[in-house]
């Protein structure tokens, strides 16, 4: 096969770990999840959204990257199909609005949605009644000048407004072209934390509730929140703050659905974050090895893994729109190599295969061969690697045994960082990422190695 089969920039653009599926490449490369429709996730969602059950407010919970933001992509899709003279969906991304995710805190969140609420249903129906809108920016304008000694403080909802329609208009803004925006109340967590702030977050919300019951009432449809981002981030305390310490986006007045990090599943600490949600909804990582037997493979798994990369193979966009098969662009054996060191996680799949694609492209190759698997995956250990300590894989090391989840602080950061990977069928168990098997099987060598010399 001659080097110029393959256009590899293309394919670079197309596996991009960066970014969830795009609604507009929804259809050509969206996979489901393996398992029958009861199992799956976003078809869960959907049968309890349905119009004739109450409002409620629901939690989609995963690891970090293991594709949490596609579901949601994929929800609203079904939705607006499903229901479009009931529902009116309005998506909110919350990294695309706000200064820092991993600093963020309720009062920002509760303001954020009402913009977007406004700005969404505005779009759609043309101009609406500001009113509301200005009684929860006054809301909010009076929590930070009375806890911050800031009574000049304001905020310009006019330029807020202008940003957020430019984001809903086509096409999508590119990010360079957001570089620099970004909204923040300049709030410490501490103070967001404490009780002296419980009214003005009722305040908020009341005014928030006031401001999705206007625009139900304009639009004639009732409102469905599907807010995202929240889960990306890296701190425990923003995490706890936003879903267990303050209930108050549990108290929103239409239906809803977060994304949430893992941790609110399986963390004890965390856990108390369900009382304020009606159900938490876990997406798994894909299941690839048996817990018992780690060298007998998932068969669905790796099913779903491969269908992943064939679909954006078969439609990797861009003029003229080529469409590859896997055996002209990976030879054999290449895929299970990737999927395997996946450990499940979508994302990383897709980057793997992505630094495989330079890899290939370095050498003027016509497909990826072993060998550039074998790079690319090394490339991606390395990262992980970097900040490991000896205490470290002695964690991950006892998982990859036990399969048990560990105690401590520093394993909670493990998880957090999906160095250790959970796994749900009949129960919930872990294993160390499988990318880094290995550099576990050296180190037990290792002890065995300086036991035996002693």
């Amino acid at each position: 096969m001659s080097a110029s089969t393959v256009d590899w920039s293309l394919l670079y653009t197309a596996f991009n770990h960066l970014e969830p599926i795009p609604p507009e490449r929804l259809e050509q490369w969206y996979v489901p999840r393996p398992g029958r429709p009861a199992e799956q996730p976003t078809e869960r969602l959907r049968v309890l959204l349905d119009p004739q059950k109450p409002p409620q407010r629901f939690l989609l919970v995963g690891h970090r990257a293991s594709g949490k933001s596609t579901e949601l992509t994929r929800l609203a899709q079904l939705l607006q199909k499903d229901f479009p003279r009931d529902y009116f969906v309005v998506r909110a991304r919350l990294i695309d609005l706000l200064f820092d995710i991993d600093k963020t805190n309720p009062l920002e969140v509760l303001f954020m949605i009402g913009v977007m609420i406004y700005q969404t249903a505005e779009k759609e129906c043309g101009a609406l009644d500001r009113t509301p809108l200005e009684r929860l920016k006054a809301a909010v304008e009076q929590t930070v000048r009375a806890h911050t000694g800031n009574s000049r403080f304001t905020i310009d909802l006019g330029s807020l407004l202008s940003f957020v329609a430019g984001l809903l208009a086509p096409p999508v803004q590119p990010l360079l072209n957001r570089v620099g925006f970004g909204f923040t109340l300049g709030l410490d967590l501490d103070l967001m934390r404490a009780s002296a702030v419980d009214r003005d977050l009722e305040r908020t919300t009341e005014a928030l509730n006031e401001l999705i019951q206007v625009v139900e009432r304009s639009i004639g449809r009732s409102i469905i929140l599907i807010v995202d981002d929240l889960d990306k981030s890296r701190r425990a305390d923003t995490i706890r703050l936003n879903f267990v310490d303050k209930p108050h986006l549990g108290r929103i007045a239409c239906r809803a659905v977060y994304a949430a990090p893992i941790e609110i599943y399986y963390d004890l600490s965390q856990q108390g974050g369900r009382r304020h949600f009606d159900e938490v909804v876990p997406l798994p990582n894909v299941r690839l090895f048996d817990r018992v037997d780690p060298k007998k493979k998932d068969r669905e798994g790796f099913d779903f893994m491969r269908k992943v990369i064939r679909k954006r193979l078969e439609h990797p966009g861009g003029p003229p729109d080529p469409s590859y098969t896997e055996d002209m662009v990976l030879a054999r054996g290449v895929a299970n190599e990737l999927i395997t060191a996946s450990g499940g996680i979508v994302s990383d799949l897709i980057q793997l295969v992505r630094l495989a694609i330079v890899e290939a492209e370095m050498e003027n190759a016509g497909r990826i061969e072993r060998k550039h698997a074998s790079r690319a995956i090394a490339r991606l250990r390395q990262l992980y690697e970097a900040a490991l300590t000896p205490s470290d894989r002695e964690i991950l090391g006892e998982v990859h045994r036990t399969h048990q989840r560990p105690e401590g602080p520093r394993a909670e950061e493990l998880i957090r960082h999906n160095y250790l990977l959970s796994y749900l069928n009949d129960k919930i168990w872990f294993d160390a990422h499988p990318i880094l098997w290995s550099l576990l099987e050296t180190s037990a060598s290792s002890r065995l190695e300086g036991k035996l010399g002693t």
